[in-house]
């Protein structure tokens, strides 16, 4: 059900969008393609510069949306800091979705220590801000005659004006709240920050002018006529709120349709068409591109860029980014030569091309072109997967393209173009790692819609191309240099039949197993095989029986992981040599993607955090992990003179801390699960899982085992974590005797760590200690002030400070451990499961 509710909206789309194109196709049954050429070369050439500045302009105070935002959010950030920033993301808004405009802006701003809220509430400001000077604009155009509702859409004035009066008095109302209330608002027991006048007035205004800027763009294309701009401007605002409510991307199809329905009446289609054709170029290709350059040229200019605030931000946004920027150039290659490959090529290159290049070069080259086209439209997911493979056979495919485009038509423009896109993903290497195939890569929902959206115009563009040729059999075989439509038909035939046949090919490759099977016999072995050689003594979490494992395509590493709801959590980071890592997180992003679930890495190291941030994933700080260095632990001096007195006091006592091989702790499991079971009792507590062991017969006789025992008998017990290349020792499962005190634990804990230090380890791990170090301080991140607050507070329902103070008298070293899961609204469905998989009271553990 859940898989069918995410394809509805796509699905919606679509057909919306096959709709529009249906009925634009019947207002254009007069047009041909000569026609609309002809309406392109008549745009003046001082036309073309003026909408050029327009969309310039008009992005400029885009930007400043994010300037009036981070005012309302208190944030003192210089506008030179954000600006440049701010364009890339909004250029990528505007171009798709799912290249991630916000996603870019969210990691822009945070990078410059706005808090995930504050980001979260410019967003909705910057949406408040887009709408208020629509309907505005809409309200104040109707209301002031300054435009009229086209006589086509046959509706009474007089409702036109009442429904633009509605719309005015809500801007109104907004306006009136802003002044009465001062900076909150009340609702249903809520408090809300709202602007103040001034700044909402700047709202209206800034958006009124964004709106008033897009319209003028393709406004001065337009040849001198009797359009006014009032006039035009109310079916711009038509046009694209119907392209807006109709979900399409960029509005495609819709706002052409709307347009030339609204306008044909005053001029010709084929000019209206070929208007709104150079104004997408313009206002959406141009900009896209120069975003693309300038995060081209950060990974050209490497280091350099980064040395300045502004560079410095768009580094960290093209580490997350660039693949999804340099998809999208692809994907619009391969547009290129789809739709190239369905028009007439131009008589006059045509006659200048066939003195010296043979027909059949030419049927051939226009044949190729097209099935390039639509392999870079396959590829181009690749990317958005960092897959090196898709990397350099698009080089390759674009290469084969340029040379296509020139031999059958000396398409020079399209070829520029296709050698641009070329040279800024050649700098971009590096972000393209990993060796996974294509074929294993599950596809969105989205990017299908797009496939589906490309195929469908080129196939519309041909059709409407063509349709004064009657269709007949014989044009499939038809060969000769005026035969444009044979040639349309064939090469468009066979870009269809590639994305076919790789759709069916998908379809028959073997589909992801519904349940996910506990590893056998074999796998085990090869996981205990890499967890004795991890040197993270927490690698084995992966013995205890409720772990799953997704295994790296070279089967060198792993990730171990439990399913709560919708949520797949991981435990700590990848096991396995370290240039696995990347690909083991990928392929369990992929599992995750088959089952709709939610990817969650829990207690992730610092270190590692790049990792995870190609993914496009949130952090959470979680805690501190302590760790003692054990070639320096000593019991000398005064710091550590209650140790001597304690370690001492049992001695005489006749206390002795025994190591037990694991072949030695069955013997012993007995007088082990007895004293469990009393501490349970004692502290009415249950086994917790996931993150820490349990009383589990088959986990203990897997591993060494360290007791306190006196002269009769066993008083308590922890087993043995021991990582490869001594690099750090641990205990998991701590139990005790509790009329035995508690002392008996640091007294086990001293004796390992000299134990450890003996055997030549470098550290000794005491565990996480949940919410240390998070401080509340004012522009701190609301989790960590809501993480702050309940470490200091909430000793009711945990011991944090106590847990904390405990480890802290051991002098150890805290390293940070971080949370990364999807960010939006999923986080506290996210936190309520990972409670929920862990949870069972207290633990009898160091680790949390």
């Amino acid at each position: 059900m859940k898989k069918w509710l995410a394809i509805a909206g796509p699905i919606v789309s679509f057909v919306l969008f096959v709709a529009a194109l249906t009925i634009l196709y019947e207002k254009l049954h007069h047009v041909r393609i000569r026609d609309i050429r002809g309406a392109l070369l008549a745009i003046a050439p001082w036309a073309l510069v003026a909408a050029g500045a327009l969309t310039l302009a008009d992005y400029a105070a885009l930007t400043l949306y994010d300037r009036l935002a981070l005012r309302f959010l208190g944030q003192r950030l210089r506008y030179r800091d954000t600006a440049l920033a701010s364009f890339v993301g909004y250029v990528f808004s505007h171009n798709a979705s799912f290249a991630g405009g916000g996603a870019a802006r969210f990691r822009m701003f945070t990078t410059l220590g706005v808090s995930v809220t504050d980001v979260a509430r410019l967003v909705v400001f910057d949406g408040v801000t887009f709408w208020l000077g629509f309907c505005a604009l809409l309200s104040a155009g109707f209301l002031l005659g300054l435009f009229s509702i086209p006589e086509k859409l046959a509706i009474a004035p007089g409702l036109v004006r009442g429904i633009a009066g509605l719309v005015g008095l809500g801007v109104a109302g907004y306006l009136v709240v802003l002044g009465i209330r001062r900076g909150s608002l009340t609702i249903w027991g809520r408090t809300l920050s709202i602007p103040s006048l001034r700044l909402g007035l700047g709202q209206v205004l800034l958006s009124a002018v964004d709106w008033l800027l897009a319209a003028a763009v393709p406004y001065v294309l337009l040849p001198t006529s009797g359009v006014s701009y009032g006039y035009f401007l109310g079916v711009f605002l038509l046009a694209q709120m119907a392209g807006v409510l109709s979900a399409v991307p960029g509005g495609l199809g819709v706002v052409e349709t709307v347009a030339v329905f609204l306008l044909s009446d005053r001029m010709d289609s084929s000019t209206i068409v070929g208007t709104l054709l150079v104004y997408r170029l313009l206002y959406y290709l141009g900009p896209l591109v120069i975003a693309s350059g300038i995060l081209g040229g950060v990974e050209l200019a490497g280091r350099r860029a980064l040395l300045r605030i502004p560079g410095r931000i768009l580094g960290a946004i093209s580490s997350t980014f660039v693949p999804y920027v340099i998809s999208v150039l692809v994907f619009l290659a391969g547009l290129i030569l789809m739709v190239s490959g369905s028009l007439a090529t131009d008589p006059g290159r045509l006659h200048r091309l066939r003195m010296f290049v043979p027909l059949p070069a030419i049927e051939i080259s226009h044949f190729l072109g097209s099935i390039l086209g639509s392999g870079l439209l396959i590829l181009s997911y690749g990317l958005q997967r960092r897959l090196r493979v898709s990397f350099n056979l698009i080089l390759i495919f674009l290469a084969f393209g340029i040379v296509a485009l020139l031999v059958k038509g000396l398409g020079v423009e399209e070829a520029v173009v296709l050698l641009l896109f070329g040279a800024i993903m050649i700098p971009c290497r590096g972000h393209f790692y990993r060796k996974s195939s294509l074929l294993t890569q599950p596809f969105s929902a989205t990017w299908t819609l797009w496939t589906l959206t490309a195929v469908t115009c080129t196939i519309w563009i041909g059709l409407v191309s063509f349709r004064h040729i009657p269709y007949s059999s014989e044009l499939w075989w038809q060969f000769a240099f005026n035969a444009h439509a044979p040639r349309s038909m064939r090469a468009t035939t066979a870009s269809v039949v590639i994305l076919l046949v790789y759709a069916l090919i998908r379809l028959l490759h073997p589909a992801a197993p519904k349940r996910i099977e506990a590893p056998d016999d074999m796998e085990r072995a090869r996981i205990r095989g890499l967890v004795e050689a991890c040197p993270r003594s927490s690698a084995h979490l992966a013995l205890l029986p409720d772990k799953r494992f997704s295994w790296s395509p070279d089967g060198k590493a792993f990730v171990m992981y439990a399913v709560e709801g919708r949520s797949w959590i991981t435990m700590g980071d990848p096991i396995g040599p370290e240039e696995s890592w990347s690909e083991a997180i990928w392929q369990f992003r992929d599992l995750c993607d088959g089952y709709s679930g939610w990817p969650v890495f829990y207690q992730i190291g610092r270190e590692t955090l790049s990792y995870y941030t190609d993914l496009g994933l949130s952090f959470h700080k979680l805690g501190e992990e302590a760790r003692v260095e054990l070639p320096g632990f000593s019991l000398e001096g005064n710091a550590r003179r209650d140790f001597r007195n304690m370690r001492n006091k049992y001695q005489r006592q006749g206390y002795r801390v025994e190591i037990l091989a694991a072949e030695e702790v069955p013997a012993h499991l007995d007088a082990m699960e007895t004293i469990s079971n009393r501490w349970l009792s004692l502290k009415h507590a249950r086994e917790k899982r996931f993150s820490l062991g349990s009383f589990d017969r088959d986990y203990l006789s897997a591993l060494p085992a360290v007791v306190v025992r006196n002269d009769r008998e066993i008083i308590g017990f922890s087993n043995l974590w021991l990582a490869g290349n001594r690099e750090e020792c641990s205990v998991d499962l701590t139990r005790y005797d509790p009329e035995s005190g508690h002392g008996v634990m640091d007294y086990l804990f001293v004796e390992l760590m000299l134990w450890g230090q003996r055997q030549g380890y470098r550290w000794f791990n005491l565990g996480m200690s949940p919410l240390s170090g998070m401080e509340a301080r004012r522009r701190a991140p609301l989790w960590q002030k809501v993480g702050g607050l309940i470490y200091r507070h909430a000793e009711h329902f945990y011991n944090f400070k106590g847990l904390n103070h405990y480890k802290a008298k051991f002098s150890p070293e805290w390293t940070p451990r971080y949370l990364a899961c999807p960010r939006g609204w999923q986080l506290p469905t996210i936190l309520a499961n990972l409670i929920s998989l862990i949870s069972g009271g207290a633990s009898g553990s160091l680790r949390k």
